[in-house]
């Protein structure tokens, strides 16, 4: 080996065997580089799928509403025809009437004409004795006429017009339908056999971590939802787990679990490594602490201590950082906090689930703006648990209504799905919700010792 060289006051390796520990050293700090490029590639890939699919929603879209306007069109071209055939009977009918008045009249005018060309001729050519011998024929022939003529004013009336009484088409078309994107949650799957299942998290690698409360362990799956191992409820007194409730995995895949009154950190394959906290209201105490998650902007774990009612910051080694939040009502404080997320920015929100409401503050816990109703102004009804997906929109579990609220990255509320049962898409006493990076929800359906797989297929439609 070459030894080190001496340059005045320090000792200098040659390149050639610097170059290696050197190089060694960037790649480590590399890693995390390609890490997050591989992640943004996957984003970008997913991103123009998206937007594939959206020509082909637009296309299909487009298809819906020229059907409609064919619908639409067939009811006015057979409208037309009925309407067109009603005014043929009523130009008929008024003929008609009009025929049989123009031949009684021309009956009279050829009778009365008769008569005064009888009466005009006699006079002109008779002789004045003719005339004298033909008076009482032409009187009787005069009275006759009378008889059968009564004397009348000859009256036209109103002439009839035929008219045709529509409907406001235009409005009609105008309401016809509208355009938006009907949002859809489909069922995709359900993994059972987990005894009351809580909280869920996500590594970075694929693997997904379920808490399963009642038999104090935890459960990691592959990515296609394969059991893989379970951890927790075996092994020395430091690393098990009693009644686990929350856990979060950071980049790394350090795996960060609330149960028995502390935080206990393992790696991604159970390994213990180290635990923080006991029952109480000190620092580094907590009392119930029900969900915990991890901010990848800080790198620093958000516990809901929940009895407590605060959050506690802690450093990724598990050493005190910070805490915010009391007892109350009031913004920036809570009472039962149960559930907790990290948005993509560092945000932080927190079911507040007894005051009914999702609070959301920055990373260092001032408070932001806070989530309360549904669309219809309905309160949300003890949210107990919240997510953040990928496209920044928040999932809230309402375990009163047994139902997850969906709302966009403005607090916007888009809709609800799920009820209380236990079918598909049904939910009995749903105490946990996570959202994976490619967009699926996943929801812990704990009395029904499932968990359910949602994904949200967005599509233009045209009500009508």
């Amino acid at each position: 080996m070459t030894a080190p060289q001496t340059h005045r006051d320090h000792n200098y390796d040659l390149i050639p065997d610097a170059f290696p520990k050197h190089r060694d050293t960037i790649l480590v700090c590399l890693r995390p580089v390609k890490s997050e490029l591989a992640s943004v590639g996957s984003t970008i890939v997913q991103l123009k799928a998206r937007s594939s699919r959206l020509d082909g929603q637009g296309i299909e879209a487009k298809a819906q509403v020229n059907a409609e306007v064919d619908k639409l069109q067939a009811i006015l071209d057979a409208r037309r025809r009925e309407l067109h055939s009603q005014i043929d009977g009523q130009v008929c009918q008024g003929k008609k009437e009009l025929a049989a008045r123009i031949d009684g009249h021309e009956m009279r005018q050829a009778q009365l004409s008769s008569c005064v060309e009888f009466v005009e001729g006699s006079l002109q050519s008779g002789t004045q004795e003719e005339v004298l011998s033909m008076k009482r024929q032409v009187e009787e022939r005069a009275r006759e006429m009378a008889d059968e003529f009564k004397p009348q004013q000859l009256v036209l009336g109103p002439e009839k017009e035929i008219r045709v009484l529509c409907a406001d088409l235009s409005a009609a078309c105008r309401k016809l339908g509208e355009v938006k994107f009907v949002q859809r949650f489909q069922h995709v799957k359900t993994i059972g056999g987990i005894k009351m299942p809580r909280h869920i998290a996500f590594a970075k690698t694929g693997e997904m971590v379920v808490c399963e409360w009642n038999s104090n362990c935890m459960k990691v799956f592959d990515g296609n939802h394969r059991e893989l191992r379970s951890f927790g409820h075996t092994g020395p007194e430091e690393s098990r787990l009693n009644a686990p409730l929350g856990v979060a995995i950071s980049s790394d895949n350090t795996m960060f679990v609330a149960a028995n009154h502390c935080v206990k950190k393992f790696t991604l394959e159970g390994r213990f490594i180290a635990s923080v906290g006991s029952e109480g209201s000190g620092q580094l105490q907590f009392d119930a602490p029900f969900a915990i998650a991890y901010n990848h902007t800080n790198n620093r774990v958000y516990v809901c201590d929940t009895y407590n009612h605060r959050i506690t910051i802690l450093n990724h080694d598990l050493t005190f950082h910070g805490s915010f939040g009391s007892v109350g009502s009031e913004a920036d404080q809570f009472n039962m906090p149960e559930g907790i997320s990290v948005c993509r920015n560092g945000n932080v929100l927190v079911a507040d689930s007894s005051n009914n409401r999702v609070q959301i503050f920055d990373s260092n816990g001032h408070h932001l703006s806070s989530i309360t109703n549904t669309g219809a102004g309905e309160r949300l009804g003890r949210p107990i648990s919240v997510a953040v997906g990928p496209d920044d929109w928040v999932y809230v579990v309402e375990f009163s209504y047994a139902r997850v609220s969906v709302f966009d990255e403005n607090g916007k509320y888009i809709k609800s799905f799920g009820k209380k049962g236990d079918k598909e898409g049904e939910f009995n006493k749903p105490y946990a919700i996570a959202a994976r990076y490619d967009g699926y929800i996943y929801v812990s359906d704990t009395d029904n010792n499932r968990v359910q797989i949602f994904k949200l297929n967005a599509s233009h439609t045209t009500q009508c």
